[in-house]
This record gives structure tokens, C-alpha cells and sequence, in this order.
């Protein structure tokens, strides 16, 4: 180990991977980030959607954590690369979360059924407002936890355990919410004309499939800074592509695909729609 007095500056005097990060995961999961990010931006179009921004830029941020993870192959002693990386790849799953949160509305407004959502005049800007709360929390503890100071450090990994905690809670209740909507949107589907022939329910399974998957994720990392630096999952990079990043992906796909632009676009061709009548605004 080197002594401080004969520390480059920009480098650390210790190792701050236990392992030497590899390459080809991060050049592939960048690539796998890079295009979810310019195909959920090239949907904005064709479905008028353009809640899903924030998504599109953590997709953008999660592919630039993985390149700049790619920068510390061979330089774990790089501390401005460490740093960047950690940042971008803890701050980025809450905007992620930000356009699931604001998803069961924009359903809710193709179904007609908007007067359905639990306490739909706060709900949506509750779990915005939390959300942030989780995005402050995961960049100030990232940051923190990149210090050469240890209680500075501890400091930052107990903030970005605050964090992660928060965003399951807030998970947790957004899934009540939405099975709260669902089987009221249930009972009442017979008599609201638009979700017939819809095919509705899958759009709101996707919501519980990635709600799921974030939870999983985040109880993992609770995990992992826990176990602390000698823990089984953070001396083993295997487990952040695998529990980590391949979820965050999954996610991104799973809303691109069951994106509720595409339940719009769905609804639009059943109704006839005057010229210059906006339909169903999902903004």
C-alpha cells in the first residue's frame, strides 16, 4: 500500500475496487443502456408520450456509469473514475422509478378510469416527491462514500442504505395503490367503453413485474453495503451486472415494451377522433 506522501494526486492511496473491474460486462451493458435509452426516446413520438423522460435520462446515466466503470480497468486507484461511476450508478435507478411511479395515471386517463386511482390528486406527486428524496439521498451518500475520510465514508454508505430503504417503502405502497386501482378497474371495466378490447391488464402486470424487480434490486444492495467491503457481493463484480445491472435493464425493456403510449395508440383506433382533437393527452 502507498503512503500518502507518494500519492499521485488524483489517485488513492489504496485499491478502491477489490477486484480490477472488467471491461467487456461494461462496454456491453453501456451498449444494452445506450440503445433502451434511444428507443424509448424515439417512442416519445409515435405514442405522444413524454413522461418517460426521466427514464431516458437514467437509462443515459446508466450507460455512462458503466463506461466510466470501463475507464478503471487496470487504474482501481483512479479516483475521479470510481467516483463518477458509484454516482451515476446509484443516482440512476430513481429516475427510472420516477416514470414507473407516474405510469397507473396515464393508464388510468387512457381507461377513462382516472377517478379509480387511490388518492389520485397526491399520490402521483407523493411518490415523485420521494423519489427525489431517494435520488438526494443515493448522490450525496455516493459522494460521501468516496471519501479518503472512513467516518466520512461510513457516513455515505449508511445514507445510501437510507435511501434504497425509502425507495422499497415507497415501492411497497406504490403496489398497493396500483392493486387498489386494478381490481376496482376490475369490477368496473364493463361499463367504461375504452377498455374493452384492450387488453388493459397486462400494462398494469408489467407495473408489478418491475416494481418487483426494483425491490429485489434494492434489498440486494441493502445487502451489500452492509456486508461492508469484505461482504461476498461487493468483492464479487460478477453480482453487480447480475443483480444489478441485467435487473435495470430488464425493467427498461419490459417499460418499453408495455410503455402505456401503446395502450393510447391502442384506444385511439377504436374511436373516431375529429381533426385537431387531442385524445386521451397523456402528458
Amino acid at each position: 500500500m502507498s503512503s500518502n506522501a507518494t500519492t499521485p494526486e488524483g489517485y488513492a492511496p489504496f485499491d478502491l475496487y477489490p477486484y480490477n473491474p472488467a471491461q467487456p460486462p461494461a462496454y456491453a451493458f453501456l451498449a444494452l443502456f445506450g440503445i433502451a435509452a434511444v428507443l424509448h426516446l424515439s417512442a416519445m413520438i409515435p405514442y405522444r408520450s413524454w413522461f418517460p423522460l426521466p427514464m431516458i435520462v437514467g437509462c443515459g446515466m446508466e450507460a455512462a456509469g458503466y463506461y466510466f466503470r470501463s475507464r478503471s480497468h487496470d487504474d482501481v486507484r483512479k479516483v475521479m473514475t470510481f467516483v463518477i461511476q458509484h454516482l451515476l450508478l446509484l443516482s440512476a435507478p430513481p429516475l427510472l422509478a420516477a416514470t414507473i411511479y407516474m405510469s397507473p395515471r396515464r393508464i388510468s386517463r387512457v381507461l377513462e378510469a382516472e377517478h379509480l386511482i387511490v388518492g389520485r390528486r397526491w399520490a402521483t406527486k407523493l411518490f415523485i416527491v420521494v423519489d427525489i428524496g431517494c435520488f438526494v439521498t443515493q448522490v450525496a451518500g455516493a459522494i460521501l462514500s468516496g471519501s479518503e475520510d472512513p467516518s466520512e465514508a461510513k457516513n455515505g454508505r449508511t445514507t445510501i442504505l437510507v435511501g434504497l430503504i425509502l425507495q422499497v417503502c415507497a415501492f411497497a405502497l406504490f403496489v398497493a395503490c396500483t392493486v387498489k386501482f386494478h381490481t376496482s378497474m376490475y369490477s368496473a371495466s364493463l361499463s367504461l367503453a375504452p377498455s374493452r378490447n384492450l387488453a388493459w391488464q397486462k400494462y398494469l402486470y408489467g407495473l408489478y413485474v418491475v416494481s418487483l424487480l426494483f425491490v429485489i434490486r434494492n434489498i440486494t444492495r441493502i445487502v451489500e453495503f452492509q456486508q461492508g467491503d469484505d461482504g461476498e457481493l461487493l468483492s464479487n463484480e460478477v453480482w453487480l451486472y447480475v443483480l444489478d445491472a441485467a435487473v435495470m435493464v430488464v425493467i427498461v425493456f419490459v417499460m418499453l415494451v408495455l410503455h402505456p403510449g401503446r395502450l393510447r395508440r391502442k384506444a385511439r383506433k377504436q374511436v373516431s377522433v375529429k381533426p385537431g382533437e387531442d385524445y386521451i393527452a397523456l402528458t
